[in-house]
């Protein structure tokens, strides 16, 4: 597709663009929408020649095949098509979902949010929620009251925290 013609043809009309952007002449600016124009009408043209070779080199049914899949609009994998552990796979977009999270964000766990729930929890559209298992362990000691007046005593005047 990119060959030596579009390179000149590249180079003068980054020239001329520069020429006119320096010099604010209306027939600099002209020659550089002209210049333009026949790089634009060069490229299309070896793209268009391009795809025609390799359309008229396509042999087999493989390579037939191939550009099919490239010009098919309709996908034929149902989205949510994921492998579990056990060699199955997902049946349906719930159970993808299901499975991502429970991939990369193990300690998490499913929460209904009937009227039985904590206020804590907020409602969502799908009503039920992913919470993070609460380690507070885990909390004391990433959060320690060092670490937060070294956070505060190194933010520079001006500069939002977070």
């Amino acid at each position: 597709m990119w060959n030596h013609d579009l390179s000149v043809l590249r180079k003068a009309a980054n020239k001329a663009f520069l020429k006119s952007y320096k010099s604010k002449l209306e027939q600099d600016w002209q020659a550089h929408h002209a210049a333009r124009r026949a790089f634009t009408k060069e490229l299309r043209h070896s793209k268009r020649e391009s795809w025609q070779d390799f359309c008229a080199k396509t042999e087999g049914a493989s390579d037939t095949s191939r550009v099919y899949k490239l010009l098919d609009k309709s996908n034929t994998a149902p989205r949510g098509m994921l492998k579990l552990p056990s060699g199955q796979y997902t049946t349906t977009l719930e159970e993808s979902y299901k499975h991502l999270l429970e991939t990369h964000f193990p300690g998490c766990k499913l929460v209904s949010n009937d009227n039985n729930c904590s206020s804590t929890i907020t409602s969502t559209s799908a009503g039920t929620k992913w919470v993070p298992s609460t380690s507070w362990h885990v909390a004391a000691t990433v959060v320690t009251p060092d670490r937060i007046r070294w956070a505060i005593g190194t933010t520079a005047p001006l500069k939002l925290q977070g």
